[in-house]
């Protein structure tokens, strides 16, 4: 009897480049993969860019998870273009990585001109509160036991840092109301984890 492997979660484990090779070399012949969570595996710019040039292969990934991967803009939107072009993939996670506030605008608008492809790479949307804000949020706490404590709280402090200055940028009451909720949810997960 064939085994078939649709969900592949390899989170909080550390992959080497001769991993990601391999994996990546798997996944472009794969025919029944359709979620893979590679978040807070240590995959970097190298690690992405290899699976990058594999995953045009595979048209039967739906959901990708880079998240805490230490990715900066240009592996990024290298990953993005690829997922443009991509008939079945539907979402890729890249929130909390070395992504700039110019590359994450460069990603919205990349992914934009792909409907159906939806990118997670900030709890803001320029002035807005991301759409996607609490899937993020929820992804964040749900994974905080594989970060180390120093690690988990910077990454909740950016998170901040990312709402408060999309707040200040708004003159929306409404859109501030939102950032205040969001804020409030991160400040309340911090203290949590404090205790």
């Amino acid at each position: 009897r064939e085994c078939t492997i649709k969900t592949l979660s390899l989170c909080g484990n550390p992959i080497s480049n001769i991993g990601v090779q391999h994996l990546a070399e798997g996944i472009a012949g794969n025919e029944t993969l359709s979620h893979l969570s590679l978040l807070h595996t240590s995959l970097g710019d190298e690690g992405v860019r290899v699976l990058a040039s594999h995953i045009g292969k595979n048209q039967h990934l739906k959901e990708l998870n880079l998240a805490f991967n230490s990715i900066s803009d240009s592996a990024a939107l290298e990953l993005i273009e690829v997922a443009r072009n991509h008939s079945s993939l539907e979402k890729i996670d890249l929130y909390v990585n070395d992504i700039s506030a110019d590359g994450k605008k460069s990603l919205h608008a990349v992914s934009k001109q792909r409907e159906g492809l939806n990118v997670l790479v900030s709890l803001t949307e320029g002035t807005d509160v991301s759409q996607h804000w609490k899937l993020i949020f929820n992804a964040v706490e749900k994974n905080a036991g594989l970060l180390e404590q120093k690690a988990l709280f910077g990454h909740l402090d950016l998170l901040l840092k990312d709402l408060e200055n999309g707040r200040q940028h708004t003159g929306n009451l409404l859109k501030k109301m939102k950032f205040l909720k969001a804020e409030k949810e991160v400040r309340k997960l911090q203290k949590k984890l404090k205790h």
